[in-house]
């Protein structure tokens, strides 16, 4: 029997201005890189039995190899990816996190750098499950370690992969790892997981009124943070637009948050037919989000709590649709 699944996913580890990714750290031996690879390839459509057991398959072999070679950080990366599979395209969080428990456990008194991937990624997991207080155990967890790497570091991030943005991040203020900063940016986002309510907000529009979340209460509302040069986001676009057509009369809304702002994006939104109400975001509510300059969303539902975040494609419509309550 071929059961489709279906997946829309961008891999965050694979992104060049994550800062999780650069707190996942270090580089992947070719044969992870390889499974990284598969798994991009895979990031979006439609996929039979066939290919998921020829995916896990590939995953086995590798971790098999890893073990006899007793190479303990490909082991360590190779489960990683497992747990990767699980939560961003078959939307499986206990069996993910089970998969990453596991390998701190068996690794953590061993010196296996690879270990802060895991330790990120978990955050990553407890995030999406809401689950704050399991963040800050991790975090302890991490501290008492020999993997703890308080030092002063750069981050490099920006637009997209050719707009790099160098920020050398001082030492005196927060934690000084890398992997800890990345960690807490999950526990502020566990806050916003599914389910959680969102943050109301009060933001001056484009033409200089007021525009707060508590005036679209009754609405099914999509919060677009965007950034004008950011792809993946221009790639949604037309589906943005097309939803916002069909689906506006019939209590559908979106708020877009240029985090760039300046007077030149009401020309950008002109050209590409944004017409939804656009405002200035809050700086608090950023941070309360753990919005960090990359473009993401939220879809709330009619009493303002959150649907999910960052739907793509057909996914976003079926969610839009479900909680419309529309066929």
């Amino acid at each position: 029997m071929k059961m489709m699944r279906i997946t829309y996913v961008f891999v965050s580890l694979l992104c060049a201005c994550s800062l999780a990714a650069f707190a996942q750290g270090g580089v992947y031996s070719a044969e992870t890189k390889a499974l990284l690879s598969k798994m991009q390839s895979m990031g979006h459509g439609y996929h039979t039995d066939a290919e998921w057991t020829e995916l896990f398959s590939q995953i086995g072999s590798v971790e098999s190899r890893a073990q006899a070679d007793r190479d303990w950080d490909s082991v360590v990366e190779v489960n990683v990816i497992k747990a990767m599979v699980y939560s961003d395209m078959l939307n499986d969080q206990n069996k993910a996190i089970s998969i990453l428990q596991d390998i701190i456990r068996r690794y953590r008194q061993q010196t296996v750098p690879a270990l802060r991937k895991a330790y990120v990624r978990s955050a990553e997991v407890y995030s999406k499950m809401g689950d704050e207080a399991a963040i800050g155990n991790l975090i302890k967890d991490y501290k008492s370690s020999s993997l703890y790497d308080p030092q002063p570091y750069q981050y490099w991030g920006g637009q997209g992969r050719d707009v790099p943005l160098t920020i050398v991040r001082p030492g005196d203020r927060g934690d000084r790892s890398l992997s800890v900063t990345a960690m807490e940016m999950y526990r502020t986002r566990a806050r916003s997981a599914t389910g959680a309510a969102f943050p109301d907000f009060r933001a001056t529009q484009a033409d200089g009124s007021a525009l707060s979340l508590s005036d679209l209460r009754g609405k099914v509302v999509l919060v677009d943070f965007w950034l004008p040069t950011w792809e993946p986001w221009k790639r949604e676009l037309p589906n943005l637009v097309e939803l916002y057509q069909s689906y506006k009369a019939r209590g559908f809304e979106i708020v877009g948050f240029n985090l760039v702002g300046g007077t030149d994006s009401r020309d950008f939104e002109r050209a590409y037919r944004m017409s939804w109400p656009q405002a200035t975001p809050d700086p608090a509510l950023l941070r309360k989000l753990g919005v960090f300059g990359e473009a993401t969303s939220f879809l709330l539902d009619q009493n303002g709590q959150v649907v999910g975040r960052d739907l793509k494609g057909a996914e976003l419509t079926d969610a839009v649709k479900r909680s419309l309550g529309v066929q």
